[in-house]
């Protein structure tokens, strides 16, 4: 059951949002053979209740719907979304605790980690998936007892999302959308290599018609929306771009045609660690982004309305469903309500000598109960319901001082009782974890539970071997990526006229890292650059036929002279000052007098003042 249970702590981790708590009771894997069967799957009754969607959908990847979305105020459904955003933060929180606890290095987790890493090589090999037409397909090429993972292909295709909004700006509905033709990932035959070496497989990805589009003035007659489901669907398909066919449409994100390349090798020991464990090539034939003074207006008046939407949140109760014009009492009283309830008679809540007294018994009391919490190795259903009764009732501070007193009184507790345990014995040991303790050595448990045979047939299909050394020789590359792209354009225009654009020609991006030294250079380089403004004006003329743009950056290189390294070279070039594209650049790029965008405002500053405490503190250590 220890596999069983790896693989259910697993799909809890990503699952718990959807499904209740899955146990090892409920997984029937057959490891050899690549069947998982779940059984008796319970479905959280609030997993899409946010969405609001309507019923049925039950044939939602194969027939088009259009969803249309009431604004109406619903009290149980907004408790239970404040509620959700409250465990969401929370998770949050304990999430960055235990990263910051989470800082051994010992040759044991090394090795540990090798052996998972090792696991999923093997499993990224197997998996190939295409993006093609809803297709399914299972498929076995590789026997036993080479490999005893099957092969999983997944082919879809003509990939289309689109957003219609006619309320931000009523003068110029508009219409987005994201496309996509044809994504395959796959796995090329090792022979077609001429190399013969069993632990190196070769990757393979094709990407085909990516595109985002940004249609302005659209005649709401013509929305998607507006028509039935077969016509939805032949539009839909229309407006997917392929390599051969790009339809009209004023796009944001011109489509592009990528491939890559991957070398993902399983053993480096073997080549003596001269081939990377990951070596991708990616090549990108042409990337250009366009954006037109339309289209600009309209994501700030999208962005604007989303703004106001979160400003008026606390609100909308209150708020009535009606035409202004006509109905000045009810939106007078809703002004009044919003100032009342919201400021006025909170305040005077707040600071009632019998609201914190409450308050204060109601913190102490989820401390103690978070404490049994911490202690008890399976806490019973009701003890979790109390919790979360208190959590609806706290704010996000309050739960958030308890649970760390909670946890400094506890600490000294669960300290000795981890070292009776090892008093004890294994076998004690063995009964007594935690949940905690129990993921963190689930791939011991793992090993443990396995017979010498069953584990030596692992460790012969994933490449894996317990007496190599842990550490790595400090010159292995173990990652490569290499970047190219033919060209690449940005553009402003004001309708079919280009206002600017930058040109530059053949980019090349190039990254290695180095595991063991903690060794990462980048290197970027651009062979042509050119700049033309209003006309068709060139605005930069360059003096030398080299490399136009390179930048070299390193951090913990080998020789060890330095933390961090940064050279930049250009060669001569000379720029022309155009007053007309200035201007019309300015002009266009204004964002109109009664936006705001308070909310992304304050997001920009506060990052940018993180991003400066970091650096000062950075050179103060230096």
């Amino acid at each position: 059951m220890v596999f069983e249970s790896l693989v259910a702590n697993l799909l809890n981790k990503y699952l718990s949002q959807f499904v209740d708590e899955l146990t090892a009771k409920q997984l029937n894997l057959f490891a050899w053979s690549g069947q998982i069967s779940l059984d008796n799957i319970a479905v959280k009754p609030n997993a899409f209740d946010s969405l609001s969607l309507p019923d049925p959908f039950n044939h939602l990847l194969i027939v088009s719907r259009c969803v249309c979305l009431e604004a109406t105020y619903d009290d149980i459904n907004e408790e239970l979304i404040q509620w959700n955003d409250k465990q969401k933060q929370l998770e949050k929180i304990e999430d960055a605790k235990q990263r910051s606890k989470e800082t051994s290095t010992d040759s044991k987790k090394k090795t540990d980690d090798s052996f998972g890493t090792k696991l999923v090589e093997q499993i990224i090999k197997n998996l190939q998936v295409f993006i093609t037409n809803v297709h399914i397909c299972y498929e076995d090429s590789i026997s036993w007892p080479k490999n005893p993972f099957q092969n999983l292909q997944v082919f879809i295709t003509n990939v289309h999302i689109c957003y219609e909004d006619s309320i931000s700006w009523p003068k110029n509905p508009f219409q987005v959308g994201l496309t996509l033709h044809k994504l395959v990932f796959e796995t090329q035959d090792n022979a077609s290599t001429n190399d013969g070496n069993e632990n190196i497989f070769y990757k393979l990805v094709t990407l085909e018609g990516l595109s985002f589009y940004w249609n302005c003035h659209m005649d709401k007659a013509n929305f998607l929306s507006k028509m039935d489901d077969k016509s939805i669907d032949v539009k839909l398909e229309e407006r997917i771009a392929t390599r051969h066919n790009t339809p009209e449409l004023q796009y944001v994100l011109y489509p592009i045609n990528f491939t890559s390349n991957a070398v993902i090798n399983r053993k480096p020991e073997d080549d003596d660690y001269s081939i990377p464990v990951l070596d991708i090539e990616m090549d990108l034939d042409m990337f250009e982004l366009r954006m037109t003074r339309l289209q600009f207006e309209s994501l700030l008046l999208l962005l604007d309305a989303i703004d106001r939407m979160n400003l008026g949140k606390p609100y909308r109760k209150w708020r009535p469903y009606l035409p202004i014009k006509g109905n000045a009492k009810n939106w007078w009283r809703f002004a009044f309500n919003a100032v009342v309830e919201s400021d006025v008679k909170r305040r005077s809540k707040n600071w009632c000598w019998i609201n914190i007294y409450e308050h204060r018994l109601k913190m102490k009391k989820y401390q103690e109960l978070y404490k049994q919490k911490l202690l008890s190795t399976n806490a019973n259903d009701s003890l979790i319901v109390e919790i979360e009764k208190l959590e609806k009732d706290l704010n996000l501070f309050t739960i958030v001082l308890a649970r760390s007193q909670a946890e400094v009184e506890t600490q000294q507790i669960l300290k000795n009782r981890k070292d009776d345990n090892k008093k004890k014995g294994w076998f004690t040991g063995w009964f007594s974890k935690s949940k905690d303790v129990v993921e963190d050595n689930i791939v011991d448990d793992f090993k443990k539970e396995m017979t010498p045979k069953e584990k030596q047939r692992l460790y012969e299909a994933i490449g894996y071997e317990e007496d190599l050394p842990a550490e790595l020789p400090k010159e292995f590359i173990a990652h490569k990526i290499k970047f190219i792209i033919g060209k690449l354009f940005l553009t402003i225009s004001e309708g079919d006229e280009k206002l600017s654009q930058l040109s530059l020609l053949k980019v090349c991006l190039n990254a290695t890292h180095r595991p063991t030294s903690q060794c990462l250079a980048f290197t970027s380089s651009v062979q042509s650059l050119y700049i033309s403004g209003v006309g068709g004006i060139p605005l930069l003329e360059e003096q030398s036929t080299k490399e136009v743009l390179s930048l070299e950056f390193d951090m913990n290189p080998l020789d060890g002279q330095y933390d961090y390294g940064v050279i930049m070279r250009m060669s001569g070039f000379k720029l022309i000052y155009d007053a007309n594209t200035i201007n019309t650049l300015i002009e266009m790029l204004s964002p109109p007098k009664d936006i705001s965008l308070e909310e992304l405002q304050t997001i920009a500053s506060f990052k940018f003042q993180s991003w400066t405490q970091r650096t000062a503190i950075g050179l103060e250590k230096g």
